[in-house]
């Protein structure tokens, strides 16, 4: 029968398990207990972060590098892409001084031709196809005024005549035929355009 003996470890062994032992549960107790006030200030960079590794709730609410960012505030920040990749400063706003904000053709029934609105929708005509030569137009976002804006308006065709005045924010048209024999112009429904400009009173 054979016997197996049990040996004794050495002392060799013994100090490399309790070595063993402290290194494994120094790591442990590390982790435990080492806080902010054991680093120094500003000596973690971004570098020694694993990616990733921070979220949301470990950073102060509405902070990021120190300046204070707005959530309402996010979606007004412009995409580089959306603006092919220019400046805001390279653009010029809808409703810059001198800029064409609104304009219209219209038929002497007063139906549109063709429009442009930069401040919205297709403009509203009422009057024309009476004989009258009395059209008003309106322009959805813009509230025509002597004091923030410049309308002009031109006959289409020849020998006629067309003027256009401001009224509760839309423009009034007039629109006449002219007769060379006599030298005078009668109402009549013409075809004209009108044209809108962004002003003000400084210039």
């Amino acid at each position: 029968m054979v016997r197996i003996h049990a040996r004794r470890p050495s002392a060799a062994m013994l100090v490399a398990g309790v070595a063993l032992f402290v290194a494994l549960g120094g790591v442990g107790y590390a982790a435990a207990t080492i806080d902010s006030g054991d680093i120094v200030n500003n000596s973690v960079r971004s570098k020694d972060v694993r990616n990733r590794g921070l979220r949301g709730g470990d950073l102060r609410k509405n902070t990021l590098g120190g300046t204070q960012i707005k959530e309402s505030k996010l979606a007004e920040v412009p995409s580089a892409a959306m603006l092919g990749g220019s400046p805001a400063s390279a653009y010029v706003k809808a409703d810059a001084r001198g800029l064409a904000v609104a304009g219209a053709t219209v038929k002497a029934n007063g139906t549109l031709s063709s429009w442009f609105n930069r401040a919205g929708g297709a403009p509203t005509v009422s009057g024309g196809g009476d004989g009258n030569g009395h059209y008003y137009v309106e322009f959805p976002g813009v509230s025509v005024s002597t004091t923030t804006h410049v309308a002009t308006a031109d006959i289409i065709g020849l020998a006629g005549l067309v003027t256009v005045d401001f009224s509760s924010g839309k423009l009034h048209m007039r629109t006449w035929d002219a007769d060379a024999a006599t030298d005078t112009f009668d109402n009549s429904d013409r075809r004209y355009t009108v044209l809108v400009h962004a002003s003000g009173a400084s210039g």
